[in-house]
């Protein structure tokens, strides 16, 4: 099992698709994909005659600003998930064929299969139709698409508008509800291994993706929230609906995308270290019995002779030490793979790192250098 296996079990999903070109550089594949629409729709104004109300409005830039932001996250996912996937298998009790059936199966049942993106971004898409019609049936000043409504085009403008935030809105961010619950369902199938006690640090990875996942999430809804309340007006109840509906959406798309893989990985720590715990205090119990006897017999029961006594009871001591002190270790190690410094750093290069490169590794360790 590698990076490279695990995009080609994920290949038939969009993201990895598009991103797995040979030919293309990733940022030039999304300014094509984000520009094209926005180029063909001024075309056609021109033809239509009403360039300069589709030019002067920020709804033309709003919609092909979202899908870049949308494309640029998935090209973080691409990248990470499987990298971070490779980095946590060898702290399983797994080995490669069973780790990679794992991918398979959910990449079959979830995240290759485009009818559950298109049902997961129904909700969504329905919010932007509710909008599109409750703003183009009663006219109002009081939003920035006000002149695309009262223009003497206006239903090629509620075609644009329903374009981006009703199908292209729609199937990316109902892709991303899809993505989330896709890696949630890995990685807890993952989880469910016996965990390598020994290798407990590798959970940062599923730590990484967590934060990452849930800091994309985040942006994605907050740009789309705080975008709904700029552009358009919460006076009509239908619009309010829309909008508390969208933010429930988000809500439970957060939630799940920060918390699912956090509890996996909480309970594999947990097991592991009480089934070496139950194993060390199955040992202690008997050193403690045979130290007894000795005290109280003379004899250890190691050996023949009675003039070794006291050597083989500090052999006894020296093992029982070890094994208090192991057991001491293992409880000291958290339950939760995730601290705040490791919010803080990972959420800053996931969010960063696409856009500035290589150079916000400095920045980020500068940040996080002094968090605990």
């Amino acid at each position: 099992m590698n990076e490279e296996r695990i995009r080609s079990a994920l290949s038939k999903n969009w993201v990895f698709w598009l991103y797995g070109r040979k030919g293309l550089p990733w940022y030039l594949i999304i300014a094509i994909i984000s520009l094209l629409p926005m180029i063909i729709a001024a075309c056609l104004a021109a033809l239509l005659g009403v360039f300069r109300v589709y030019f002067f409005s920020f709804l033309s830039y709003s919609g092909p600003l979202v899908i870049a932001l949308s494309l640029v996250a998935y090209h973080w996912f691409y990248v990470n998930f499987p990298r971070e996937l490779d980095r946590l298998v060898p702290a399983l009790d797994i080995d490669q064929a069973e780790a990679m059936a794992v991918v398979n199966k959910w990449a079959n049942r979830v995240a290759n299969r485009i009818e559950i993106m298109i049902l997961a971004g129904i909700p969504i898409g329905f919010v932007g139709l509710v909008d599109t019609v409750s703003l183009w049936t009663t006219p109002t000043k009081m939003w920035l698409g006000s002149s695309w409504v009262a223009s003497s085009r206006p239903l090629f403008f509620a075609l644009v508008y329903a374009f981006y935030y009703v199908l292209a809105m729609g199937f990316l961010l109902g892709s991303g509800v899809a993505g989330i619950m896709g890696t949630g369902l890995i990685i807890g199938d993952m989880l469910r291994r016996p965990l390598k006690l020994d290798y407990y640090r590798r959970l940062q990875a599923v730590t990484d993706l967590s934060i990452g996942v849930g800091s994309w999430a985040f942006l994605a809804f907050a740009i789309v929230l705080i975008a709904s309340s700029f552009i358009k007006p919460l006076s009509d109840p239908k619009v309010v609906f829309s909008s508390v509906l969208l933010s429930f959406i988000a809500s439970v798309a957060l939630l799940f995308a920060f918390l699912s893989p956090l509890f996996a990985g909480h309970s594999a720590i947990v097991k592991a270290k009480k089934k070496r715990i139950a194993l060390y205090e199955q040992r202690l119990s008997q050193l403690s019995e045979q130290i007894q006897t000795a005290i109280s017999t003379g004899t250890t029961g190691l050996e023949d002779e009675t003039p070794v006594y006291l050597e083989n009871l500090e052999v006894l001591y020296k093992e029982r030490t070890l094994l208090v002190q192991q057991v001491s270790e293992i409880e000291s190690i958290s339950d939760w793979p995730i601290t705040f410094a490791n919010i803080v750093r990972f959420t800053l290069t996931a969010l960063v790192t696409p856009f500035v490169g290589q150079i916000s590794d400095r920045l980020v360790s500068m940040v996080t250098e002094f968090l605990p």
